[in-house]
């Protein structure tokens, strides 16, 4: 039976094998956004630029609909704040300078 390490270095020649190994890596190292073709690594995944888009729009949406009700109530305040820091930290991420 193959010890860990062994099944570790048998998972990573496949990835490399199938054009996968940035996304492989990208899983062991942590999140990367990458700003030439807007693709997000995180979690063993690969995420569309379409896709992070598409999520900002989300969060955009749920920011300004939260905020005309924040200065009424405490509730829409919080939802407010969340839906802004999850906006901003992709609009930060996507306007980041390439490596």
């Amino acid at each position: 039976m193959a010890n860990e390490r062994d099944s570790g270095d048998l998972i990573r020649q496949l990835a490399t094998s199938f054009g996968m190994a940035d996304t492989y890596n990208t899983r062991l190292e942590g999140s990367k956004y990458d700003v030439a073709t807007g693709t997000l690594y995180c979690d063993g995944m690969a995420v569309s630029k379409t896709s992070v888009e598409t999520a900002l729009a989300f969060f955009q949406r749920q920011r300004d609909y939260y905020r005309s009700t924040a200065d009424k109530d405490n509730a829409a305040m919080e939802q407010f704040m969340n839906y802004s820091v999850a906006y901003n930290a992709i609009v930060m991420m996507m306007t980041q300078k390439p490596e």
